[in-house]
């Protein structure tokens, strides 16, 4: 998301569902800090100021329908605020925003553990810097 203000830091956090067993890439671009973890495992550390610029991380094997914790850390210092996430795998090669219905606040109940493709979005929490 754009917003028009400067000096303030988010936090997302919930849980990155695979749509396919394989290895994902996971890329942030933003201006200012970023921090990714995946599976509470740093997996991109750009806390600088600075421009947009892309970051991307290694890739992570993924099972599909499996749910790993993910993290995604900005703040904004100066310039006009940018943060995206987005997702490559080795089945598609296609890389795009990580569609929300594979990000979700909370862990699903046992019961739930199946279905697949119903995430709700991650669970942001904004900081005053």
């Amino acid at each position: 998301p754009i917003m028009d203000t400067n000096h303030f830091s988010v936090r997302w956090t919930g849980f990155v569902q695979a749509p396919y067993t394989g290895t994902y890439t996971f890329t942030t671009v933003g201006d200012d800090g970023v921090r990714l973890y995946i599976d509470d495992k740093l997996a991109i550390d750009d806390c600088n100021r600075h421009k947009a610029k892309e970051m991307r991380s290694s890739p992570i094997r993924m099972e599909a329908g499996n749910k790993i914790p993910i993290r995604l850390e900005y703040f904004d210092y100066n310039w006009k605020s940018q943060i995206a996430l987005q997702w490559e795998n080795s089945i598609t090669k296609t890389k795009e925003t990580i569609p929300s219905v594979y990000l979700y606040s909370e862990p699903l109940a046992p019961s739930s553990e199946m279905e697949k493709g119903n995430g709700n979005g991650l669970r942001a929490e904004y900081f005053d810097e």
